[in-house]
């Protein structure tokens, strides 16, 4: 059995120095990225941290990302119609369910 290491990240090419980095193939800078990207979409910033995951990819094309933006804007209509769900069984007014949807496509707006 052969092992290869890479040389350089997946990411971006740098050489990859550690042994922590040359296991993940990916630099501590791109991680670094790609976990605030992480904390973003955790804090109920979608489409901004997902944009930011996207970003330190640089091996997917065009194609690939414009399919995988495809699938999030389906997934945060799907979750924008649970959220409405939810709060009319809660029994709030419709100006309390708009301001509330409002604010929710205000943190999840397109970049």
């Amino acid at each position: 059995m052969v092992w290869s290491i890479r040389k350089g990240c997946m990411q971006c090419g740098s050489p990859l120095t550690t042994s922590k980095e040359k296991i993940s193939r990916t630099c501590n800078y791109c991680a670094n990225k790609a976990l605030e990207g992480f904390q973003e979409m955790s804090e109920g910033k979608f489409k901004e941290g997902f944009n930011k995951v996207l970003s330190t990819n640089k091996s997917i094309d065009s194609i690939k990302e414009s399919v995988i933006r495809d699938r999030m804007n389906r997934s945060l209509n799907k979750r924008r119609k649970k959220l409405e769900k939810h709060l009319r069984k809660k029994g709030l007014s419709e100006e309390e369910i708009t301001c509330g949807l409002e604010a929710f496509d205000n943190v999840n707006k397109e970049q």
